[in-house]
């Protein structure tokens, strides 16, 4: 009985990914991000259901899920994470432990279908997202409150939208609907508005982070230039205050 059960199980497809999908179901293969909301840097990588595996930062390909999403709808993620070998001092010498967990996955519709997304939180708490939006996009669907620590708003992409509200007329992905409603909590509108005091503030203080930012690219270019005549004329040119066809032997 139990090898005709195992032999019906591999021709339906169905082995290591019952939890996702029955035989009977229509699937979907989606890519697989993971993400990192301990306070430094220290889950290594993830994987789902043993079917793929991604470090921290990437994409990896591929996870199998059903493309229509069921309440109880779960899978097993397993995570590497550098905890501290004395947990009562976080500053002692960390090693890397293997972690897993059953977790369920957050409701979607079939044209969400993109990515299956991993977030890793203290404690083992994991939550599986799966969007067709970027971790970082105002559409991505997850509480404001769960992006956790060093992961914020894509604030260029909510002031470009802002500064031209006929963003998508011409782009292949388009908002839905559901989509509007994750990006509400970030104070946008459909009219092309940001009211989010948090975004305000950004905004106010872009043009000077531009130019702080300049500034250190020019540095860092002339850092080099031993010569501080030779140095002075190329941070000129960099600047804009100097002609770049103009002979550096000049003047």
């Amino acid at each position: 009985m139990r090898h005709f059960l195992k032999t019906f199980l591999l021709l339906c497809g169905c082995v290591g990914t019952l939890s996702l999908a029955g035989c009977s179901e229509e699937t979907s293969s989606v890519n697989l991000a993971v993400h990192d909301h301990y306070p430094e840097r220290q889950v290594l990588g993830a994987s789902v259901n043993g079917e793929a595996s991604s470090a921290i930062g990437g994409t990896t390909c591929c996870v199998t899920v059903p493309k229509k999403w069921k309440p109880g709808l779960t899978a097993k993620v397993s995570w590497s994470v550098y905890l501290p070998v004395d947990p009562n001092d976080p500053d002692s010498v960390k090693e890397l432990v293997e972690k897993s967990a059953v977790a369920e996955i957050q409701e979607y519709t079939q044209n969400e279908l993109g990515s299956i997304h991993v977030h890793v939180y203290p404690g083992e708490k994991v939550r599986l997202v799966v969007a067709r939006w970027d971790y970082g996009s105002p559409f991505y669907p997850l509480p404001r409150a769960e992006w956790g620590v060093r992961h914020e708003v894509d604030n260029i992409f909510i002031y470009r939208y802002t500064r031209a509200p006929g963003y998508f007329d011409n782009q292949k992905k388009k908002p839905t609907e559901r989509d509007w409603e994750w990006a509400r909590q970030w104070g946008i509108t459909k009219d092309g508005k940001c009211i989010d005091p948090v975004y305000l503030e950004w905004e106010k203080n872009w043009p000077a982070m531009l130019e702080e930012n300049r500034k250190k690219r020019i540095d860092a270019q002339v850092e080099e230039i031993t010569d501080p005549k030779l140095r002075q004329k190329l941070r000129d040119i960099l600047e804009g205050k100097r002609d770049p066809k103009k002979p550096l032997d000049e003047d």
